[in-house]
């Protein structure tokens, strides 16, 4: 059997996914400007998925003659409809994140891609994206205390954080961390008392941390978008 191989590109790194026979069987990262697959995939991959959020797409001619990668947009026929107004303005890391989840789960499901910025997305039971919302990341929040005064300083997350800082530059990252967690969990509540046993999954760089911080049942799935373009890219060839 061939490799399906799916491969999500952001501003700086590249993660990819090899499935075969339905399931992820290798995945790995690099940074983009070095960024090379292990040979081994590259001679067996038969199909191949492009999400590119960032302004670097990988050029055609990386890929053996015969695989011609599918480029993720809205403009796809993709298997799960939308209801969103702005289809030419939806990520394609966040349709990729929401059919991951509709591809793990029949009913209900809210996505959270912890990224650079907080993107939530439901599926409703019936494979339809209902739409969502994003709020600044982590990261972002960090910079914008920096940036938008005089004299707070570009902080960090800081290790064994508590709600009760010693510190200004701990002050700032405690805040930012328990004031997203705190978020995170409010809107997770706010779906959980309107869709009966709604999944809710975290994914993305940030996932980890806010899982940790948050005090909700949830699914921690590092893959979800690599899922979501194996089930956009099995559409299609299938």
């Amino acid at each position: 059997m061939g490799i399906k191989l799916t491969l999500d590109i952001g501003n700086t790194r590249v993660k990819w996914g090899a499935f075969s026979e339905g399931l992820l069987q290798d995945k790995g990262t690099g940074h983009l400007a070095n960024f090379e697959l292990p040979g081994d995939i590259l001679a067996q991959t038969t199909h191949a998925i492009i999400s590119a959020t960032g302004s670097y797409k990988l050029p055609f001619d990386f890929f053996p003659g015969e695989v011609k990668p599918i480029l993720l947009s809205a403009d796809l026929d993709l298997p799960v409809k939308s209801d969103y107004q702005t289809p030419e303005t939806i990520g394609s890391d966040r349709i990729a994140a929401y059919h991951g989840a509709a591809a793990l789960y029949s009913g209900n499901t809210l996505s959270i891609d912890i990224g650079t910025c907080i993107t939530y997305d439901l599926v409703e039971k019936g494979r339809v994206h209902r739409g969502g919302m994003i709020s600044p990341g982590l990261k972002m929040r960090l910079r914008a205390m920096n940036e938008f005064t005089y004299a707070l300083p570009l902080a960090e997350i800081p290790p064994n954080a508590a709600p009760l800082a010693l510190s200004t530059s701990d002050a700032l990252g405690q805040g930012a961390l328990f004031g997203a967690a705190r978020e995170v969990e409010g809107i997770i509540g706010y779906f959980r008392d309107r869709f009966k046993g709604i999944i809710i999954l975290l994914t993305g760089g940030d996932a980890g941390l806010l899982a940790e911080n948050i005090h909700t049942e949830v699914v921690l799935e590092p893959d979800l978008v690599l899922i979501g373009l194996h089930e956009i890219l099995t559409h299609h060839v299938n």
